[in-house]
Protein backbone atom coordinates (compact mmCIF):
# COMPACT_ATOMS: atom_id res chain seq x y z
CA UNK A 1 0.00 0.00 0.00
CA UNK A 2 1.20 3.48 -0.53
CA UNK A 3 2.05 5.88 2.08
CA UNK A 4 -0.71 8.00 3.27
CA UNK A 5 -1.04 11.85 1.60
CA UNK A 6 -0.76 14.40 3.68
CA UNK A 7 -2.90 17.87 2.16
CA UNK A 8 -1.52 21.16 3.99
CA UNK A 9 -3.79 24.19 4.50
CA UNK A 10 -2.52 27.48 5.07
CA UNK A 11 -4.09 29.95 7.53
CA UNK A 12 -5.37 33.86 6.52
CA UNK A 13 -2.75 35.55 4.98
CA UNK A 14 -0.25 33.00 4.25
CA UNK A 15 0.69 31.16 1.46
CA UNK A 16 1.21 27.93 0.22
CA UNK A 17 5.30 28.17 0.64
CA UNK A 18 4.45 29.21 5.11
CA UNK A 19 4.44 24.83 5.19
CA UNK A 20 7.62 24.07 3.09
CA UNK A 21 9.42 22.82 6.60
CA UNK A 22 6.32 20.36 7.01
CA UNK A 23 6.33 19.22 3.78
CA UNK A 24 10.05 18.45 3.81
CA UNK A 25 9.87 16.75 7.40
CA UNK A 26 6.64 14.59 6.41
CA UNK A 27 8.00 13.94 2.60
CA UNK A 28 11.08 12.39 4.48
CA UNK A 29 9.33 10.01 6.40
CA UNK A 30 7.55 8.59 3.12
CA UNK A 31 4.53 10.58 2.78
CA UNK A 32 3.33 12.04 -0.32
CA UNK A 33 2.41 15.96 0.13
CA UNK A 34 1.05 18.71 -1.08
CA UNK A 35 0.66 22.37 0.39
CA UNK A 36 -2.49 23.82 -1.31
CA UNK A 37 -2.52 27.27 -1.96
CA UNK A 38 -5.94 29.64 -1.87
CA UNK A 39 -6.51 33.72 -1.97
CA UNK A 40 -7.62 34.22 1.83
CA UNK A 41 -8.25 37.41 1.15
CA UNK A 42 -10.26 37.52 -1.46
CA UNK A 43 -13.51 35.79 -1.47
CA UNK A 44 -15.76 34.57 1.41
CA UNK A 45 -15.82 31.62 3.52
CA UNK A 46 -18.37 29.54 1.50
CA UNK A 47 -16.28 30.22 -1.96
CA UNK A 48 -12.86 29.49 -0.24
CA UNK A 49 -14.27 26.28 0.77
CA UNK A 50 -15.64 24.89 -2.57
CA UNK A 51 -12.32 26.19 -4.19
CA UNK A 52 -9.98 24.32 -1.47
CA UNK A 53 -12.63 21.03 -2.19
CA UNK A 54 -12.20 20.80 -5.67
CA UNK A 55 -8.13 21.28 -5.18
CA UNK A 56 -7.79 18.23 -2.36
CA UNK A 57 -9.84 16.03 -5.18
CA UNK A 58 -7.50 17.15 -7.80
CA UNK A 59 -4.51 15.62 -5.57
CA UNK A 60 -6.04 12.58 -3.64
CA UNK A 61 -6.90 9.14 -4.92
CA UNK A 62 -10.47 8.90 -2.83
CA UNK A 63 -9.79 5.10 -1.66
CA UNK A 64 -6.88 6.00 -0.18
CA UNK A 65 -6.25 7.29 3.15
CA UNK A 66 -5.18 10.94 3.38
CA UNK A 67 -4.64 13.72 6.32
CA UNK A 68 -5.78 17.06 5.81
CA UNK A 69 -3.47 19.37 8.33
CA UNK A 70 -4.98 22.65 8.79
CA UNK A 71 -4.17 25.64 10.69
CA UNK A 72 -6.32 28.97 11.34
CA UNK A 73 -8.81 29.79 8.44
CA UNK A 74 -7.97 26.52 6.31
CA UNK A 75 -9.89 24.53 9.27
CA UNK A 76 -12.50 26.96 9.08
CA UNK A 77 -12.79 25.90 5.35
CA UNK A 78 -13.02 22.17 5.90
CA UNK A 79 -15.16 22.62 8.59
CA UNK A 80 -17.43 24.64 6.11
CA UNK A 81 -17.25 22.09 3.35
CA UNK A 82 -18.18 19.38 5.57
CA UNK A 83 -20.99 21.02 7.31
CA UNK A 84 -22.53 21.78 3.15
CA UNK A 85 -21.38 18.68 2.53
CA UNK A 86 -18.83 19.85 -0.22
CA UNK A 87 -17.43 16.83 -2.44
CA UNK A 88 -14.90 15.53 -0.03
CA UNK A 89 -14.96 11.88 0.66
Amino acid sequence: MKPHKIIFIHGLGRKATCCRKCLKYFSGLGFTCHSLNYPSRQKDIPSLSRLISQDILEHIDPKQPYYLVTHSLGGILIREALAKKNPLP
